[in-house]
């Protein structure tokens, strides 16, 4: 029992770096002799010796268990120096040489930025002129001003291209004059627009011309009726005024003629001599001269009878000058 009352004296003399080595086989024997010694005691619960045993061997363990982690956490600290110290040079080298590797390949390195500059500035440069193209597609030729189309032509054959381009000096070549094409195309589209407006405008100007004309022609020859109307109404009044007033001078003449007439036969029979009675066979040829000579007037002037009447008994009394009537023929 002797043995057991201490750690190993393998443990004891060791130190950190005898135990942790980096195959493992240095900690695996002293675990091995630890619990060896350990698991060599015979352990009694039933007696208050065999217990107090029992638990001074747990502690001897713990000890021991203690004693390998401090001699780990030892080692594990002055690795650790030493790897900072290792660490710090590491950086050095590092430094210095990532430094040494900058200035050896400084012109290399230059070369190739330059290369990597230049393939970005053509890369941006065909696809401006890609953008350019697309902006040119977009273009609609029946809202956009001729103005317009002109400039953006002239901005577009105002841009050089840079010789720098290279290899991609002809595709942006090819797309700069796929674009001004576009842009011809539009311009022509443009014109055709415009010339298509401008004959439609010309048309409706014309057409507005036409019924302006038509309008004025209408309102003229509305006018000219109108005034030949008022004319002709004037006229007719005119006439009729005229046919009223020589309507009443004739009607005053007529009833004058027949006072007249009346009264002149009045005088002849009271002139005549009583013992010498006109001839019967005259009279009565003047009356029937008279009679077919009213009724022809009457017929033919669209006098009354008694008017018509009154007219030839005028013209048989001479009041008429340059009328006579003429008895001379018999009237069947």
């Amino acid at each position: 029992m002797a043995a057991t009352s201490t750690l190993p004296a393998k443990l004891i003399q060791i130190s950190g770096t005898d135990v942790f080595q980096p195959d493992g086989t240095a900690l695996e024997e002293v675990l091995q002799e630890i619990e060896t010694h350990a698991r060599a005691v015979v352990l009694d619960v039933s007696t208050a010796k065999g217990r107090k045993e029992i638990a001074s061997l747990a502690n001897r363990v713990a000890r021991s268990k203690t004693y390998l982690d401090q001699l780990g956490k030892d080692l594990v600290a002055d690795l650790k120096k030493k790897a900072g110290a290792v660490d710090a040079q590491r950086r050095t080298v590092r430094e210095r040489l990532d430094a040494l590797k900058g200035e050896v390949r400084r012109p290399l390195t230059e070369l190739e930025e330059a290369e990597a500059a230049r393939q970005q500035a053509e890369l941006r440069a065909i696809r401006d002129w890609q953008d350019q193209h697309q902006l040119a597609q977009e273009i609609d030729p029946e809202h956009t001003e001729l103005a317009e189309i002109r400039a953006e032509i002239e901005r577009i054959e105002r841009i050089e291209l840079d010789p720098a381009l290279g290899d991609r000096l002809a595709e942006a070549q090819s797309i700069r004059d796929a674009t001004l094409y576009r842009l011809g195309q539009c311009e022509k589209r443009r014109l055709q627009v415009e010339e298509e407006r401008a004959r439609i405008k010309a048309e409706e100007e014309a057409e507005r011309q036409r019924e302006r004309e038509l309008y004025a022609k209408t309102m003229a020859e509305e006018a000219a009726a109108k005034a030949r109307r008022d004319a002709e109404e004037q006229a007719r009044l005119k006439i009729e005024e005229e046919r009223q007033r020589a309507a009443q001078q004739q009607a005053a003449a007529v009833a004058k003629a027949r006072a007249e007439a009346e009264a002149a036969a009045k005088d002849e029979a009271q002139s005549a001599p009583a013992d010498t009675p006109a001839p019967l066979v005259d009279r009565e040829q003047k009356r029937a001269t008279n009679r077919a000579a009213a009724a022809a007037l009457a017929q033919l002037s669209g006098l009354s009878n008694t008017d018509a009447e009154a007219i030839i008994r005028w013209i048989a009394l001479d009041q008429v000058p340059g009328v006579r009537m003429d008895y001379s023929r018999a009237i069947d």
